[in-house]
């Protein structure tokens, strides 16, 4: 599980209901749960707002291996 998947968990919220709070798109973030796309920088910026969390914090080596190609 990516730690973006076991914080959303962690605070109880789905996955619509965090993108709605946010205004992201569910299906970026769902890629992003599941290591399938990189997140845009508008996204990462704004998970890491939302989970206080510093951008590297969000991703393991290989989400941030995703983001750097």
């Amino acid at each position: 599980m990516t730690r973006l998947r076991e914080l959303r968990l962690s605070r109880r919220l789905s996955l619509i209901d965090l993108c709605r709070a946010r205004g992201l798109n569910v299906s970026a973030v769902s890629q992003a749960e599941r290591r399938k796309a990189a997140p845009s920088a508008k996204t990462r910026h704004e998970l890491s707002r939302f989970y206080r969390e510093p951008q590297e914090a969000l991703f393991d080596r290989e989400g941030l291996a995703a983001i750097a190609e």
